[in-house]
């Protein structure tokens, strides 16, 4: 019965296995995060990528050279967000975001340079549709290539994949100012100036393709150093004191160069034809390859252990399979584990939620099961803690598999799936939550070693007040349809069950949420933690200053956020070891 169910799964999942390897280099610290994006409806696969760049929000962009979608954007977890440009553009080359969130992108055929608001709205167009201009122009351009926006605004572009050989600068409004260059081997001289990055500090990078040099110039043009020893550079880009350079000759290999000296600090090699480069907030790599076909994130080995991703059937109840995505850390362990709760307001989302934690938790050693389960309207509490309820027994069940084992499984879960979570760990013996008898361990138990809820709906009853308040009439459908009525928010309130007397089981718990959370008050944080304290069970209780409801899966890459996740990894270590407790 199990090998018939995961026949099924594989012909359900469209994407391949995701996971994290080692990349190829002698030494490299990155590992490749391999199907780190998913992709809408119609779209299976990358074609030739051109560009990609990462806005302030830590969205994704890439421009790739499908007619019907070339330009697609991703959020900081790899789920599709939106995408535009059908139909616009000739030949696709680099993208670009800026200070503000817009999108630029450079058409090499139509020699055009786009600027979009993030939600595709165009704002700005430079060049003039296939008329083809020389160094001299001030609104035309051949072959126009790259771009950077400067601090102030300006534009700086790479005009130089054909007979042009020169970096145009105009103003923010799109106004030409000056442009430097022309056809040469001396510095300040280029033959292709294929690619272009600018730095905190505002100097310019140039990639002097067929020169086989990167040149550094400050914004009037004045030409200030140059690297010869790192070869053929096709994308640049800078972050901090790095300069990142993909090498798109059959070398195929990105460099990671000190920008003060030009020393070659890392390498990844293997790839193909890399074209375009970018770095996110929290050092991750992504590069586009034309003749590859692919955009490829790449992962500094500050998580230490590689792992594999992939989804597989936990569950089959009412003719229906449910999918957990397994992330597993390589080598024998023992590893902690957790059951990954997803929110979505006890009404939506699925296993891919908080995607971005679970990579970051697999990396440092901890096996994740993010699972789906049925939400409201379809399956009204109680169902929802049955699945989950079902989740924790069957991964206890098939903890040794993973490198794991029973007494290391803990839960992990955010929003209403922090409300979940907290349920699932002070009634293990529910016998409402144990409706799903799990066949293949019919004995196994759904004490967790420890809980974790991230921005948790504590109090569902209080939080159905706010949103009556506030008019808010999404909100009060969520909490009706899945609750039914407020006795039942009353009855299904964890500190209220404790405070109530119930027999109940208190794993260690942390609970951590922002200040300006608009859900779930410090007040009625630090409520539960006193009722949970009283009665005899521990809570780590952590506040992130001035953070909002879903902080840390909407802007995973800012400070606060990824203390957070810090904090979340140091608490599972330390508890994965330990058994459940009864008070």
């Amino acid at each position: 019965m199990r090998a018939a169910l995961f026949a099924v799964v594989a012909a359900l999942i469209s994407a391949g296995p995701a996971g994290v390897r080692a990349a190829e280099g002698n030494g490299s610290s990155y590992k490749l995060v391999e199907n780190w994006a998913t992709f809408p409806p119609g779209i299976t696969t990358w074609s030739s990528a051109t560009g990609v760049d990462i806005d302030p929000k830590g969205n994704i962009y890439v421009f790739h050279r499908n007619e019907s979608m070339p330009i697609m954007a991703f959020d900081p977890n790899g789920r599709f967000l939106r995408g535009w440009g059908q139909n616009l553009f000739k030949t696709t080359h680099f993208l670009r975001t800026d200070r503000d969130g817009n999108v630029w992108v450079t058409d090499r055929g139509h020699h055009q340079v786009f600027k979009f608001r993030p939600d595709g709205q165009l704002l700005m167009t430079l060049g003039q549709k296939d008329v083809i201009g020389d160094n001299e122009s001030r609104d035309a351009f051949n072959g126009v290539a790259d771009l950077v926006i400067a601090r102030n605004g300006d534009i700086f572009i790479a005009d130089g994949e054909s007979t042009n050989t020169r970096v145009v600068k105009y103003s923010k409004d799109g106004k030409f100012v000056s442009w430097w260059g022309g056809k040469g081997t001396e510095p300040g001289k280029f033959d292709e100036p294929h690619s272009i990055a600018i730095d905190d500090d505002g100097r310019l990078y140039v990639g002097d393709r067929r020169n086989k040099r990167v040149q550094v110039f400050d914004q009037r043009g004045t030409f200030l150093k140059q690297w010869t020893h790192l070869g053929t550079p096709w994308g640049v880009f800078v972050k901090g004191d790095r300069l990142y350079m993909v090498d798109g000759t059959e070398a195929g290999c990105l460099l990671v160069v000190s920008t003060s000296d030009g020393r070659i600090l890392d390498r990844i090699d293997g790839l193909k034809n890399p074209t375009a480069v970018t770095v996110d907030a929290q050092g991750a790599v992504y590069v586009a390859e034309v003749n590859g076909a692919n955009v490829k994130k790449f992962v500094t080995a500050t998580n230490t252990h590689e792992f594999g991703v992939r989804d597989i059937a936990y569950q089959q109840s009412g003719g229906k399979i449910r999918l957990a995505r397994l992330y597993q850390p390589a080598g024998p362990g023992p590893f902690p584990a957790i059951v990954q709760v997803h929110g979505g307001a006890w009404n939506s989302k699925d296993r891919t939620d908080g995607q971005h934690v679970a990579l970051e938790l697999a990396g440092s050693g901890i096996v994740v099961l993010s699972i789906d389960f049925r939400n409201a309207p379809e399956a009204p509490y109680p169902a929802s803690l049955q699945d989950i309820n079902y989740g924790v027994r069957w991964l206890k069940a098939h903890a040794r598999e993973f490198g794991s084992s029973p007494d290391r499984v803990g839960i992990y879960g955010t929003s209403s799936g922090g409300h979940q979570v907290l349920l699932t760990a002070i009634r293990p013996n529910d016998q409402r939550y144990l409706a799903l008898p799990l066949a293949e361990a019919p004995d196994m138990d759904a004490k967790i070693a420890f809980v974790v809820s991230g921005w948790g709906v504590l109090f569902p009853e209080e939080r159905y007040k706010v949103a009556k308040a506030q008019n808010r009439p999404d909100l009060i459908k969520s909490h009706e349809t899945f609750f039914g009525n407020e006795q039942t928010m009353v009855e299904a309130s964890p500190a209220l069950i404790i405070e109530r007397g119930e027999k109940v089981v208190l794993p260690p718990a942390l609970v951590f949420q922002g200040t300006a959370d608009e859900w779930t008050s410090v007040d009625l944080a630090k409520r539960f933690a006193s009722i949970y304290r009283g009665a005899g069970g521990t809570v780590d209780l952590q506040f992130l200053e001035g953070e909002r409801h879903t902080f840390v899966n909407e802007h995973p890459f800012t400070p606060n956020s990824l203390k957070a996740i810090a904090m979340v990894k140091a608490f599972i270590k330390k508890y994965g070891g330990a058994a459940s407790t009864s008070h």
